[in-house]
């Protein structure tokens, strides 16, 4: 939900976004989208299309590439197809102004594949404390292998301003205690009902409701990124080198 609503943000700016569905095989970003892909991850490494044949256009000006539902298949990639997939898809980097890449939740293979291959990496987080755990578990388990990586928090479903900003005083507090890592506050995201009306409509909440408490968060939020980017983007490019190339060259944990 928040990778779909800062890509439209993006999108509507002007800028040419595509979002990758990183949860591969449980992809459930098309749904959020109101398209049905014809094309999946799984198509492009099987020869079946091309990189253009994956990238699909969607009503809000952001385009996706499907990471597939419900096929085993993508559950559980080889080392060599993440390496055919890296191949195919550094030419994207080049077509692009912001490649999002939306991941599973956790610490599977796949997801550490992708983390440590990453120059910027935003966590997004509740409140609760096991997803708080969970968060403070994917910091560390990124930062052994991509120390040099950028990381930072999105606080989600937040009740006040105050509650966000508790949690991540938190995070940041035991990352750079325990890690020696401080991360990046892109901001929080309130509660809000619009979300759950957006998700019925099948429409991102920026489109359907841009004046909502969601939206407004999601704003501050593709701000903050932007001032990031603009601040640490051109050193990170140039010390770790391109997102796929580094993905080619992970070992397979």
């Amino acid at each position: 939900m928040v990778t779909s609503n800062i890509g439209c943000h993006f999108a509507r700016m002007g800028h040419r976004v595509v979002v990758l569905d990183a949860d591969m095989g449980l992809g459930n970003i098309h749904l959020l989208l109101n398209v049905q892909p014809q094309h999946n991850v799984l198509d492009l490494l099987q020869g079946q299309t091309d990189m253009e044949g994956i990238i699909m256009d969607t009503p809000f000006g952001l385009q996706l590439i499907s990471g597939g539902s419900g096929l085993m298949e993508l559950a559980d990639l080889s080392r060599h197809q993440v390496e055919t997939l890296a191949n195919l898809f550094i030419e994207l980097e080049q077509i692009v102004d912001l490649l999002l890449i939306d991941t599973a939740a956790g610490i599977s293979p796949q997801t550490m594949m992708f983390l440590h291959a990453a120059n910027e990496i935003i966590i997004v987080v509740t409140p609760e404390i096991t997803a708080i755990m969970d968060a403070y578990a994917t910091i560390k388990s990124t930062v052994q292998f991509n120390r040099s990586a950028l990381i930072g928090l999105v606080v989600n479903q937040v009740k006040s301003k105050r509650e966000g900003e508790a949690v991540f005083a938190h995070l940041n507090q035991i990352c750079d205690r325990y890690l020696k890592k401080k991360l990046i506050n892109y901001g929080l995201v309130n509660k809000d009902t619009s979300v759950n009306k957006a998700i019925a409509q099948r429409q991102p909440v920026r489109i359907l409701f841009p004046e909502s408490r969601f939206s407004r968060c999601i704003s501050r939020v593709a701000n903050r990124m932007m001032l990031v980017g603009e601040k640490y983007g051109d050193r990170l490019t140039l010390s770790t080198g391109s997102f796929f190339s580094r993905l080619q060259q992970q070992v397979w944990i």
